[in-house]
């Protein structure tokens, strides 16, 4: 339960501040509204979307809405960063290599990845997967294979 206070919070201060230019009050019309892109050109596939809450990935802390499809599968790969995660729709699987049991998160459900580990994500419901995802430094997606 704190870590998805701390991250609501860590968000709430991050799209105030990236959103409004100083103002009070940061909002969406909910999921329908966000501005989705395909990661294609990021080795995710065609079923992996993501759209940007607060800041850019690429200069440090960040919050994502990412949008998988069912069968969607990662692969094993790790981030840079330690990464935060709450699922908003449908099922998500993580794993770890070698792991017999993948834990199976539904809404409400959510997650912590160290950075440096290797992991795998699946979306294993019928309908898409939708999660909140907040690094504190660049976004990164390093594969299994990759040093």
């Amino acid at each position: 339960m704190k870590t998805i206070l701390l991250m609501l919070s860590l968000l709430s201060h991050m799209a105030i501040a990236s959103a409004t230019g100083g103002s009070t009050v940061a909002y969406e019309e909910g999921l329908a509204s966000l501005n989705y892109h395909d990661m294609k050109g990021e080795n995710f596939g065609d079923k992996a979307w993501r759209a940007l809450l607060a800041n850019d990935p690429v200069g440090g802390t960040h919050a994502t809405m990412w949008r998988l499809l069912p069968g969607f599968d990662s692969g094993i790969h790790k981030h840079t960063a330690t990464y935060h995660s709450v699922v908003v729709e449908g099922v998500i699987e993580n794993s770890y290599p070698g792991e017999t049991k993948p834990v199976r998160l539904k809404k409400g459900g959510y997650f912590t990845v160290l950075g440096g580990a290797q992991h795998i994500t699946k979306c294993v419901s019928k309908s898409p997967c939708v999660f909140l995802g907040v690094m504190d430094k660049p976004f990164d997606f390093i594969p299994k294979d990759t040093k």
